[in-house]
């Protein structure tokens, strides 16, 4: 059996409330304040089975200052069910209803002409054409009329009809397939305290599922709860999914700390922001433009948050455009990419625009930046409308990052995808490569081509003014071409640069592909006169100012061949101070062993007079046979390893 959730919507006073009555036997007025005014305050609950659904049918406030009431229950509606009174025809509110549930794409409608028994046959067909002409233009134009009196019952088995048949032809989206894709969350619209249960908090789940006993996170604030028990449609189960009218008994949160507009969540999946990139649509019936800078109520799922809006195409959105924009919240919200919401200004309380999150933790766009943001966000626009691509969002966000990366817990969070989904989709992309680690890192391969034009175009320059070097220092490198990558990812990518033979590496140096360096004659002569003059005395060898000093040469070229011969390995850094020929230290290890067997224990002292040798010398080269597992350090001694 299939679940679905209809929103009522019409203006105050059309009898949504009563007709909810007649559809399902249950009263939505909760509050005693709505039985005793007669119209409905916040939103109420009932449902019913038609056919093989089992169908939630949220009720809504029709007054222009419960529309905020009307928001929060609205979210997750997949059939909207217009109410318009036959005695009194279209409606303020019955316009601006019907704009919200556009706004937010419920995808289809039917509208119930209620209080049939108070219009003859010609008022009521002069009511039709009203309603027809309102919805002419609209996802809704071909919705089925019917006409209803709801306290005989007269024309209700005809609506059950006509909202099954409309259900029926929605896509068949399985919202438990859904809930194999994307991460739990559920925005919360009800909260309350049941004697002998404690919390409970009601709500429709946008995506996922959760089981009893699972542990949720709370958004904003990020305290955590534990599911006691769950309900759906009012019955016991083990497992909620997506599209399920759901109630969660929670523990570990008081009722006061909990609220409306809050969000449950998966611990550690999603992030909130105080900023999202959007596009947004203005009502052509907006009676102000929105201008940079505008403050406006942003209701999204249950919540209402106080918000600036900074158009980024145009400097100011008129009645009937639309275009991206920057959405600065004055508190954090949780959301993704492809929700919906409604913008409405705070006095006089009217629905100016409605739009689609695109990218929901954006840097802050800067005015010079403005023009490369709206061409990024007119791609994530064209990927999530009309239906979510999900390949291509993928590939955008990690498109986004360049050569550096997106792990794959980012991934999630940016898109809301579960981490087995994801995974599964980055195995169909040629457009990516997956760096190993936990998590993950995602890259782009046209970023990578493109960090290795960088790296060829930096070396080639690197060559030219060090032509002894072998190759520029790798850390060196990472933090002027890609200073945000860690160091191991940034390995990884000059290994992939490397197989593809566009780069050379050496130990912690990166050359040019092919990279071999060549002595001069003039070079080579002084490279024999260093190796000479060292030969002196082997281990206690000239410095490089000394040798400097020596060498009939000029300075530079003297350090310029020293340095380059500690790259090849024909001189030996021991220490900053000391630094041996390779020939030199061979010997001295050579006799060192015959000295000191494997297994030998010896001391500092021990070692000076074996090769003459003041501490000056004797710790460093000590120091060095330790790190290269010659000897080993224990107190005071050392002892020869095999």
């Amino acid at each position: 059996m299939q679940d679905l959730i209809i929103g009522t919507a019409g203006h105050i006073d059309h009898g949504k409330t009563t007709l909810v009555r007649a559809l399902t036997g249950i009263d939505t007025d909760r509050l005693q304040e709505e039985k005793a005014r007669g119209i409905t305050i916040d939103i109420g609950f009932a449902h019913l089975k038609l056919g093989d659904y089992r169908v939630g049918i949220i009720d809504v406030p029709g007054h222009e200052r419960f529309v905020k009431n009307m928001l929060a229950g609205i979210g997750g509606v997949q059939l909207m069910l217009l109410v318009v009174a036959a005695d009194e025809s279209v409606m303020p509110q019955t316009i601006e209803h019907l704009e919200i549930c556009r706004l937010l794409e419920i995808p289809s409608g039917v509208v119930a002409m209620t209080r049939k028994d108070r219009a003859d046959a010609e008022l009521r067909q002069l009511v039709r054409d009203d309603i027809k002409e309102l919805l002419k233009g609209t996802d809704y134009e071909r919705a089925p009329i019917i006409e209803v009196d709801s306290l005989s019952g007269e024309g209700v088995a005809e609506l059950q009809k006509a909202l099954l048949e409309e259900i029926s032809k929605l896509e068949k989206t399985s919202w438990r397939q859904l809930s194999l894709r994307k991460v739990f969350r559920l925005a919360v619209d009800r909260v309350f305290t049941i004697r002998g249960f404690g919390t409970v908090v009601t709500g429709t789940p946008y995506s996922g599922s959760v089981k009893r006993d699972q542990t949720l996170q709370v958004f904003p604030g990020g305290q955590r709860a534990k599911v006691r028990g769950l309900e759906v449609f009012t019955e016991p189960v083990d497992t909620a999914y997506a599209g399920q009218r759901t109630a969660l008994n929670l523990s570990g949160v008081e009722k006061d700390s909990i609220h409306r507009g809050m969000v449950l969540s998966v611990p550690g999946a999603l992030e909130p922001s105080y900023m999202f990139d959007a596009w947004v649509e203005v009502l052509p019936s907006a009676p102000v433009p929105i201008k940079q800078g505008t403050l406006l109520r942003v209701h999204h799922g249950s919540a209402e948050l106080m918000g600036r809006i900074v158009p980024l195409r145009q400097p100011v959105l008129e009645p009937g455009s639309s275009g991206p924009v920057q959405l600065r919240l004055d508190k954090e919200m949780l959301a993704l990419p492809g929700d919906r919401f409604v913008l409405r200004r705070s006095s006089p309380l009217d629905t100016l625009a409605g739009g689609i999150i695109l990218h929901n933790k954006p840097a802050k766009h800067r005015r010079k930046n403005f023009p490369a943001a709206s061409d990024r966000l007119q791609e994530l626009v064209e990927i999530l409308t009309p239906n979510v691509d999900e390949a291509a969002l993928v590939e955008s966000f990690v498109a986004e990052k360049g050569a550096g990366g997106i792990n794959v817990d980012e991934l999630v969070a940016r898109t809301g995808f579960l981490r087995e989904h994801l995974e599964a989709l980055l195995g169909k992309l040629d457009s990516i490569i997956v760096a190993p680690g936990e998590p993950p890192i995602v890259s782009s391969l046209s970023a990578v081509a493109e960090l290795g034009n960088r790296l060829t175009d930096f070396l080639e320059q690197f060559h030219h003014d060090n032509p002894l070097s072998f190759g520029a220092p790798r850390e060196e490198l990472r933090k002027r071409i890609l200073p945000q990558s860690s160091s191991s990812h940034f390995q990884f990518l000059l290994q992939r640069l490397e197989e593809e033979e566009r780069i050379s590496t050496r130990g912690a140096e990166v050359a040019s592909a092919g990279r071999r360096v060549r002595l001069t004659p003039e070079q080579e002569m002084i490279k024999r006169e260093i190796l000479e003059k060292m030969k002196s005395d082997p281990l206690r060898p000239p410095s490089l100012g000394e040798l400097r000093e020596a060498i009939d040469h000029p300075q530079q070229q003297v350090s310029d061949v020293y340095f380059f011969m500690i790259s090849e390995g024909d001189l030996i850094r021991i220490s900053e101070e000391l630094v041996l020929s390779s020939a030199s230290l061979r010997q001295l290890i050579d006799e060192f062993r015959r000295k000191f067997p494997p297994g030998t224990q010896f001391s500092v002292t021990d070692f000076k007079d074996t090769f003459g040798l003041t501490r000056k010398y004797a710790i460093p080269i000590l120091e060095f046979l330790d790190r290269n597992r010659v000897t080993q350090r224990s107190g005071d001694q050392r002892i020869t390893l095999s």
